[in-house]
């Protein structure tokens, strides 16, 4: 198998700021995206030749992003990107579930017009993504959705927490794209969402968050099967 050992063309680095986390941003963003697959190789000198920087930054990097599970260094092997480990998910999801059933619980309590409003175009834009079958944008704008509801009334740090947290589990939904056949259901959810919290359902909307968050073991296990080279026990 062939790999690219570069980040995508887009990738910069703004000299003006420490440049260590834009690295980590732009490799963590590759790694969830799928642009660098699980398992494959990554090449330290090919990435700060492309960035035009020196080693270290890309060497920090790779060590934060080991820590958090994403690439394996191996001594005298080189460094590749982690694969998907399924243990880790169930964890993952654990914590992902326990910030955003908090996090839209206190989004029904203290509903705005505004938080309201914002959802809905959301949304709006969502529909369109189906029709158009863009599933990247969709995949944006339900993570758009969701940060919403995390960041009303609270700072964007319980944002970060869950981003970090549902970061493996969104390597599985980017594989999943566009094969997910129940992709129009992340908009009914939605839809459905927005509904219950204009109501003041708080137990309704606990129940379909928690059903939504769900979906994604709806499809872990045929993306096992077309993928298994890109998962671990």
């Amino acid at each position: 198998m062939s790999y690219g050992f570069t980040l995508p063309d887009t990738a910069k680095i703004d000299r003006t700021r420490r440049i260590m986390p834009q690295v980590y941003d732009q490799l963590h963003e590759a790694i969830v995206s799928l642009w660098f697959k699980p398992g494959q190789p990554l090449k330290e000198r090919a990435i700060y030749q492309q960035l035009q920087i020196s080693r270290t930054p890309v060497r920090e990097a790779f060590l934060r992003l080991s820590d958090e599970g994403f690439v394996s260094i191996l001594p005298q092997a080189g460094t590749y990107v982690s694969r998907i480990c399924v243990r880790d998910l169930e964890e993952s999801q654990f914590i992902r579930e326990s910030l955003e059933l908090g996090s839209v619980r206190w989004a029904v309590r203290n509903f705005t017009p505004e938080l309201s409003e914002a959802l809905e175009d959301l949304l709006e834009q969502q529909l369109k993504c189906v029709k158009q079958e863009d599933w990247k944008q969709l995949w944006r704008l339900d993570e758009q959705f969701h940060k919403t509801i995390a960041e009303f009334k609270h700072t964007s740090q319980v944002w970060k927490i869950t981003k970090n947290a549902k970061a493996h589990m969104d390597r599985v939904v980017r594989l999943a794209y566009p094969w997910i056949e129940q992709l129009s259901m992340i908009t009914d959810h939605h839809q459905r969402l927005v509904k219950l919290m204009r109501q003041g359902d708080v137990a309704g909307v606990e129940a379909l968050m928690r059903e939504h968050l769900g979906m994604i073991y709806t499809f872990l296990d045929p993306m096992i099967e077309r993928n298994p080279e890109y998962f671990s026990k």
